[in-house]
């Protein structure tokens, strides 16, 4: 379903992400246990126009007090595009690289980051096209060493909606 959420940088009601995809990682399905995850709780969702994230961390850690590391969503594109997302700063950046491997950077303004990591950034502007299937993947980064990937093997995967989405979803 479409998602509209507040952003608020905190969770405003139970039904602000519902509709969403969430993804909590941790060290389910295998035999041996992981340790505890910096990130705790990943949603993803869209409306027409926008795809939205919401990161929940441990907050009792000191990592992301730290301006180095940052979360880093990665999107399967032909030009290559990622957001970077400064918990330290309460920022994020758009990069993308062209053909010419110059990397342009753009500030995304629609996003709050408090107790959670809330942010908003239009379809139009990762260069996605409705209808087009959308792989990513979110990192944490300290510097130049990944920390964490999720999910681990694979990539958050969705159609970005076409205006009959709606309509789509619906069952009798």
């Amino acid at each position: 379903a479409f998602v509209s959420p507040t952003l608020d940088g905190k969770i405003t009601d139970y039904y602000e992400w519902k509709g969403a995809a969430c993804y909590i990682p941790g060290g389910f399905g295998g035999s041996m246990f992981e340790g505890s995850s910096l990130i705790r709780k990943i949603c993803y969702g869209f409306d027409i126009d926008h795809l939205y994230l919401l990161f929940d961390w441990d907050r009792e850690s000191n990592e992301f007090k730290d301006p180095a590391v940052v979360i880093l969503c990665k999107f399967s594109l032909e030009e290559e595009v990622f957001l970077e997302i400064s918990i330290a700063k309460k920022a994020v950046y758009l990069y993308r690289k062209n053909e010419s491997s110059n990397i342009q950077r753009e500030e995304i303004k629609t996003k709050e980051i408090s107790v959670v990591a809330e942010v908003k950034i239009g379809f139009q502007s990762l260069g996605i096209k409705a209808g087009e299937k959308i792989e990513f993947l979110a990192e944490v980064h300290k510097g130049q060493l990944v920390i964490e990937r999720w999910p681990k093997d694979r990539f958050f995967t969705f159609t970005a909606p076409q205006p009959n989405f709606p309509f789509e979803q619906w069952v009798v």
